[in-house]
């Protein structure tokens, strides 16, 4: 998650899109005084005693809760509320809250003005709708093979999927992205992005790596994995509807 009040954008980070990437190649137009950058390493050496004794809570342990962090449960029952450092509007913007990577927008659309909210770029990574299936398949069961796809999906159904994939995306039920980066073409749209907010020179060696890496990995046949069953495929078509629109996207496997 990236809040970038001095280049004027956010960037949300939607699960196996490699939004790592994406967010390495942004941090550097996130310096401000005002932007928030998320820290993906909980336990990182430089993370306040504040923010490591509030992550505790994610953990199932106890730890005792600012008054930020209780108002905010209290006003929107947000189970990540816990990531508000201090009181806003203590210190103004400085000392505000430190974002979990996947943050929740109903925690970052109220650190933000209406007109913030409005106006600033909403940029996301998105993906093949199938193969962005299959891939939270292999991620959530550890498993190699296409065995129990068919019973998996049906259990976890479409609004399980819709929130593990687009969750970071969604304020509501709202799909909030204006500028989709795909997984499969993500050195162009970040350019594009990039050209478009002004936000040059990228760190090409980032995108560079991670195309590499991407390159090395067998690919899936995804209709292999649906083949004929009209269940599955209702389920992606119901679950990213929006994802197949924003990246021209095939609706079938």
């Amino acid at each position: 998650m990236i809040v970038s009040r001095s280049h004027r954008f956010l960037l949300f980070r939607n699960r196996r899109t490699g939004s790592t990437t994406t967010h390495s190649a942004l941090t550097k137009f996130a310096q401000g005084p005002e932007d928030l950058v998320s820290r993906t390493d909980y336990q990182d050496q430089d993370a306040t005693p504040e923010f490591r004794q509030l992550h505790k809570i994610d953990r199932g342990r106890k730890a005792n809760l600012p008054v930020t962090t209780l108002w905010l449960r209290t006003q929107i029952g947000n189970k990540r509320a816990f990531v508000v450092q201090r009181a806003i509007g203590r210190e103004g913007w400085k000392g505000w809250p430190q974002l979990h990577s996947h943050e929740d927008l109903r925690v970052v659309s109220r650190l933000l003005s209406r007109a913030e909210w409005r106006e600033m770029p909403k940029l996301a990574g998105i993906r093949e709708p199938y193969d962005w299936v299959v891939s939270l398949f292999h991620h959530r069961t550890k498993s190699s093979s296409l065995e129990g796809f068919a019973d998996w999906i049906r259990k976890v159904g479409h609004n399980l999927i819709r929130f593990e994939l687009l969750g970071p995306s969604l304020l509501g039920d709202t799909f909030c992205v204006d500028v989709p980066i795909r997984y499969e073409a993500i050195s162009e749209d970040l350019d594009s992005a990039a050209l478009e907010l002004g936000l040059h020179p990228l760190p090409s060696e980032v995108t560079k790596n991670f195309v590499l890496t991407r390159s090395a990995r067998p690919s899936l046949d995804t209709s292999v994995y649906f083949g004929d069953d009209s269940v599955a495929v209702q389920i992606v078509q119901k679950a990213l509807s929006e994802v197949f629109d924003i990246g021209g996207y095939s609706k079938f496997p």
